[in-house]
């Protein structure tokens, strides 16, 4: 009796309508921001909006696990002429509640933050650009959902032309995809935030991209032998400081142009001016004459500096090779740069990054300058000098590689490799037997290693590779299928890597069949390879877009990617294909899943 009371009637009415009360008010709060101050023409500024859940609620992650309930979604009102770039939700979390408890569903709780872009035309007429966030959601709680409503934010951008504006601001994925260097800043102050990027640039060096400064550093360092101490770490510290000076430069300049971190070596005359020094150095090093600066210049730098402006500038085009060395870190910090537009500060962060990179060099070139077991004089200093030489051709054919088809560049690689057996292996060998026995086995194992390279190469893995144009994009929408884009250029060392590791992996080629598999080649730049860098918002390569079947980027991974991260993002966009699918065609069926709550939700949604 007392359940059907008039009493207990009104306690449940009043609790209902308490609930859908607060859902009106104070459950969802949504703000959107942009740490750019302005708009710019021409440019692309990125926004985060910012969810606020109250405590004791929760509301569906973006990508819903059961059809019946309602996924979180954001979309943006803008001008005409304005778009929107990809929007990137946050990773969901996996709970259980009191009414499914042995059902995990992902959803979001306290703060959420989701990124986005905004991109204004060149022929922009307005002087602010208005934009409006609109986040759909239903908010629940452990034993009871509201109705789904929608929350809505507000920000105005005054719009600069691209002079007036300093800095460019970058993309949201680069922000989201790398270290919020914006965070720490406001968090921990300027000098932990200086030390923090030092302590980051040394882990750039545990990137394959490092192996050229390797080479190059020993090869170069290895003939300063002869030189005293003082002078030896005098030309290291210059090596370095050309290396940070580069380094640095190029950073200040891509965070400011929006450009990709690395594209110079997207230009031939680079390419070939950075092989050409190579040669250079090598001719010196099999003595066919020897680097001097004219007499005058001479008597005006003193003794010493000629040496330190060589290592200088050998530095210097070093940080020009470590460009390519992008990774979370690097993007990070280039998004938080084009972000602040404090040129000073840019400077100050890219330099201790390109300090924290080069430190081991310092300590790598005055090491190998030191080494006691190398020779002063005889048979022995002329054949460490030529096995130099031929470590600085291998790296001018490096750097020619890109612009040589890929056989040529395998042969070239070839010729140098059995050359240097010949040299080192056969000629110039020493009379003592010990020494003797050591040349003709680094002869040999040169000349089997230039037979190997000769050779055509093995196809490696069963990834059916297409070049990415904008019809294989169009048919893969067409045939409902996720998309893959894979940015590559042959100059990338972590890209060869990815190719002989993650995608020869058995794993990802099983998974790579479910999608339209997509190679973007941005080895030199082209107007084709511009407009896809721009669409795709491209920082470095390598980087790893994927894209649903609706076409909408729901991953971005840059850098180096292990076969088991890949393997994984893939399979978790196919199990949320598979989840959307039952949804398109069976969004009138009702499920007795769950509860009743979920029964009532699904009706909510199938009258919107």
């Amino acid at each position: 009796m007392l359940a059907n009371s008039p009493v207990r009637v009104a306690i449940a009415l009043a609790a209902a309508l308490f609930i859908l009360g607060a859902t009106t008010g104070e459950i969802v709060q949504l703000t959107v921001k942009s740490p750019a101050p302005s708009a710019i023409r021409g440019g692309t500024v990125p926004l985060e909006v910012r969810v606020q859940i109250a405590p004791g609620w929760h509301i569906h992650g973006h990508e819903a696990d059961e059809p019946f309930l309602i996924p979180t979604e954001l979309t943006l009102d803008l001008p005409p002429g304005v778009r929107a770039g990809a929007i990137r939700y946050p990773e969901a979390q996996g709970r259980t509640f009191r009414f499914a408890p042995t059902k995990v569903l992902h959803v979001y709780e306290g703060t959420v933050r989701i990124t986005t872009s905004v991109t204004v035309p060149a022929e922009y007429a307005g002087a602010e650009v208005p934009i409006t966030a609109n986040l759909k959601y239903q908010a629940c709680t452990d034993t009871t959902c509201a109705p789904p409503k929608t929350a809505s934010a507000e920000l105005v951008l005054p719009v600069a032309d691209r002079g007036e504006a300093g800095v460019r601001s970058s993309s949201p994925g680069i922000m989201s995809g790398g270290f919020d260097f914006s965070e720490f800043l406001a968090e921990r102050g300027r000098l932990l935030t200086l030390l923090l990027t030092w302590i980051l640039g040394l882990g750039l060096n545990l990137t394959p991209c490092v192996y050229p400064l390797i080479s190059v550093t020993v090869a170069y360092f290895g003939r300063q032998s002869q030189a005293s101490a003082r002078r030896r770490g005098l030309l290291a510290a210059a090596y370095v400081a050309g290396i940070v000076a580069s380094f640095t430069a190029l950073g200040v300049a891509a965070a400011s142009s929006g450009a990709m971190f690395g594209s110079w070596l997207q230009q031939p005359w680079v390419l070939v001016g950075l092989a050409g020094l190579m040669l250079v150095l090598a001719g010196s090093s099999f003595g066919l004459y020897n680097l001097r600066l004219p007499t005058a210049l001479t008597r005006v730098a003193g003794q010493t500096m000629p040496g330190v402006l060589g290592s200088f500038a050998m530095g210097a085009s070093m940080g020009i090779v470590a460009a390519p060395c992008v990774g979370p870190v690097l993007v990070g910090l280039l998004a938080f740069v084009s972000q602040q537009g404090d040129l000073w500060l840019a400077l100050q962060l890219f330099a201790v990054l390109a300090l924290g990179l080069g430190s081991p060099y310092l300590v790598l070139a005055f090491m190998v300058s030191s080494l006691k077991m190398l020779p002063r004089s005889g048979g022995w200093l002329l054949w460490v000098e030529r096995a130099f030489g031929f470590l600085l051709l291998a790296m001018a054919v490096y750097f020619l590689s890109p612009l040589l088809p890929r056989q040529a560049a395998s042969l070239a690689y070839a010729a140098v490799a059995i050359a240097a057996a010949l040299v080192l292996g056969l000629l110039h060998v020493e009379a003592r037997k010990g020494w003797r026995r050591f040349q003709h086995a680094v002869g040999l194992t040169l000349a089997l290693f230039g037979v190997w390279l000769a050779l055509p190469p093995a196809s490696r893995g069963t990834i059916r590779w297409e070049p990415y144009t904008e019809q294989a994009l169009e048919r893969a929408q067409q045939e409902n299928k996720p998309v893959l884009i894979d940015f590559v250029a042959d100059w990338c060392i972590p890209c060869h890597e990815m190719e002989a590791t993650t995608f020869a992996d058995r794993r990802v080629a099983k998974l790579a069949e479910g999608f339209a598999m997509l190679r973007a080649d941005l080895t030199l730049e082209t107007e084709h390879t511009k407009s896809i860098t721009e669409r795709f918002e491209v920082r470095g390569v390598p980087t790893i877009v994927l894209l649903d079947a609706n076409g909408r980027e729901v991953h971005r991974m840059v850098g180096y990617v292990a076969p088991e991260e890949l393997a994984l993002a893939m399979e978790k966009l196919i199990q949320q294909a598979s989840r959307v699918a039952p949804e398109r065609s069976q969004n009138s069926i009702v499920k007795p899943s769950l509860s009743s709550f979920s029964r009532s939700s699904k009706v909510t949604r199938a009258r919107a």
